[in-house]
């Protein structure tokens, strides 16, 4: 198979799971969201996670933190190489400013 197709494939796969990863960061914050403004504050004799759902959306943050970050660098290097590797300048610079901000 041609290098070109297993690099543009490989981009877009990462590139979803970039999505993927950032879409599950965003529900743990909704559901965090949520939690503290529907759960009653603790008191001195509880402390930790109120329930189950504190700690699914803060595994979810953990995860979706975590590896949004590490499949978002990655896809930007394979982004960058790909664009160099065609010649193609204009994503070059969209890719780096979009990694600027």
């Amino acid at each position: 198979m041609n290098a070109w197709i297993v690099g543009r494939r490989s981009l877009l796969v990462l590139s979803v799971l970039s999505v993927l990863a950032c879409l599950s960061l965003l529900l743990a914050q909704l559901g965090a969201y949520l939690g503290y403004a529907l759960v009653s504050q603790p008191t001195a004799a509880t402390s930790g996670p109120q329930g189950s759902g504190d700690l699914v959306f803060g595994l979810l943050a953990l995860g979706g933190g975590v590896l949004g970050l590490l499949l978002t660098f990655v896809t930007a290097i394979l982004g960058l190489v790909m664009a160099g590797v065609e010649g193609r300048r204009f994503w070059l610079v969209a890719i780096s400013a979009a990694g600027g901000l």
